[in-house]
């Protein structure tokens, strides 16, 4: 028997699975179409060698939103978390005397520094004054991911006057904002951000190059991008704007 839905949507990856669970919940009739046996998409946990199971494409859950966990009562339907702790570990080799050394960086601020200075005592105090620079902006620029984007069609002259003035006073709102938790410098620091690349921000904090090699590459995941290329820094700070149950998450 033939059904008529609202929406259609084509994919069963988390983010279609996401999108439509809110549309279902506002009461609207949706299909969902997934050619293959398994939903999930790049989210997906799959047996590919006999015995071992493997995350396909997504390895981190950080980025998935809080809000969203909560609406939809996921830990309800058994979601669980399990962190990283150690969250990175880089291991480095000296070709001229064979020497091997590490930098193991986890959640406790303490054996951090410890790492950190083997190789930098600078770059040992710093790693926390960068972790809660970011945080700032971070938290300053997080109620943005839930608003809608202005609407720049409604800012043209063929507009009325009233819509012209609706969007241009939503954009001014959005960026008043942003100054308010921000200030001045704040503000110059995101510019920096969404502008620079992460080479040239990390050169700023940092001196020595496992320490900037290890904390770039939040800034190449997903990217065909060099570390020096525009564009990387805003991918760093998309990258360490990861939470759950109120942690920060890498």
């Amino acid at each position: 028997m033939k059904k008529a839905y609202d929406v259609i949507i084509v994919g069963a990856g988390h983010n279609g699975l996401v999108t439509s669970a809110y549309l279902a919940r506002q009461g609207l009739r949706v299909l969902v179409c997934e050619k293959r046996s398994i939903i999930g998409g790049a989210a997906c946990t799959e047996e590919i060698i006999k015995g071992f199971k493997f995350s396909r494409a997504s390895y981190l859950l950080s980025l998935f939103r809080q809000k969203i966990i909560d609406d939809l009562n996921l830990r309800e339907y058994g979601l669980k978390y399990y962190f990283r702790d150690p969250n990175s570990y880089t291991p480095i080799k000296n070709p001229i005397n064979n020497n091997q050394r590490s930098l193991l960086l986890s959640s406790n601020n303490e054996f951090n520094k410890k790492q950190i200075a083997q190789f930098s005592v600078k770059d040992a105090v710093n790693y926390q004054l960068y972790e809660e620079w970011l945080t700032k902006i971070c938290r300053a620029i997080d109620k943005l991911i839930y608003s809608p984007p202005p609407d720049l069609s409604q800012m043209n002259q063929n507009s009325k006057m009233s819509d012209r003035f609706r969007a241009y006073n939503y954009s001014l709102k959005i960026f008043y904002d942003l100054f308010k938790k921000l200030s001045f410098n704040g503000s110059l620091d995101l510019y920096q951000l969404l502008t620079s690349s992460a080479g040239r921000i990390l050169d700023k904090w940092f001196e020595s190059d496992i320490m900037k090699a290890t904390l770039a590459t939040d800034g190449l995941i997903g990217a065909m991008l060099g570390p020096y290329d525009s564009g990387t820094g805003y991918i760093l700070l998309h990258h360490v704007m990861g939470e759950l149950d109120g942690r920060a998450s890498k």
